[in-house]
C-alpha cells in the first residue's frame, strides 16, 4: 500500500479519509474491475451480428488481447484475487463468489438466447455452460501467467467456440 501512495503521492492520512481501510480500496477497485468487465461484455453480448458463440469466442479474443498488450499485466483481478485474498478473508471470499455467481449468469442468460435460437448447443444447460466457459476464461489466463507463455490462449477461444456451437443436422 505504502508503494502505492507514495507513486500517487496521496497522504496515508487522505488515503484513509477516502477509503477508510484497505479492506474497503480493495473493494472499490474490485467494484470498478467490475464494472469494466461488465462493459466490455455487454459489447459483446449486445453484438447481434454474430452467433453466440462467436460473440463469447470474441470477447475471449479481446481478454486476450488486452493481456498480450499490457504486457500480461491486465489478467483476471478476480482470479488474481482469489487466489490471494480469498482464502485469508471472509468478506473478500464472499464478494468474490457473488461477483463470480453473476458473471456465470450474465454468460448462462446469453447462451439460454443462443440455445432457443439454435446457436449453442443443448447437450448441457446454459448454466452448466455459463459455469464451463468461464473457468476455460480464468484457467486460460492462469495458466499463461504461470507457464510464462500465451500461445495456448488462442485455442481456448477455439474451445469456447467448438464447446459452444450447436451441430447442425
Amino acid at each position: 500500500m505504502d508503494s502505492i501512495l507514495q507513486t500517487a503521492s496521496v497522504p496515508k492520512g487522505s488515503f484513509y479519509h477516502h477509503f477508510g481501510s484497505k479492506e474497503a480500496f480493495g473493494f472499490a477497485v474490485m467494484e470498478r474491475y467490475l464494472d469494466q468487465q461488465g462493459l466490455l461484455l455487454a459489447s459483446w453480448v449486445d453484438r447481434d451480428d454474430l452467433p453466440v458463440p462467436q460473440r463469447l469466442g470474441g470477447y475471449h479474443s479481446e481478454l486476450v488481447q488486452r493481456f498480450e498488450d499490457s504486457g500480461r499485466q491486465w489478467a483476471c483481478l478476480m482470479g488474481k484475487l482469489s487466489n490471494e485474498v480469498s482464502a485469508s478473508n471472509d468478506s473478500f471470499r464472499e464478494r468474490l463468489r457473488c461477483s463470480f455467481l453473476t458473471w456465470q449468469s450474465r454468460l448462462a442468460d446469453l447462451l439460454t438466447q443462443g440455445q432457443q435460437s439454435g446457436e449453442v448447443t443443448r447437450d448441457l444447460s446454459a448454466s452448466s455452460l455459463g459455469s464451463i466457459v468461464l473457468v476455460m476464461l480464468q484457467g486460460g489466463f492462469v495458466s499463461a501467467l504461470t507457464l510464462g507463455e500465451d500461445a495456448h490462449l488462442p485455442a481456448v477461444t477455439d474451445a469456447i467456440v467448438d464447446l459452444l456451437t450447436a451441430a447442425t443436422p
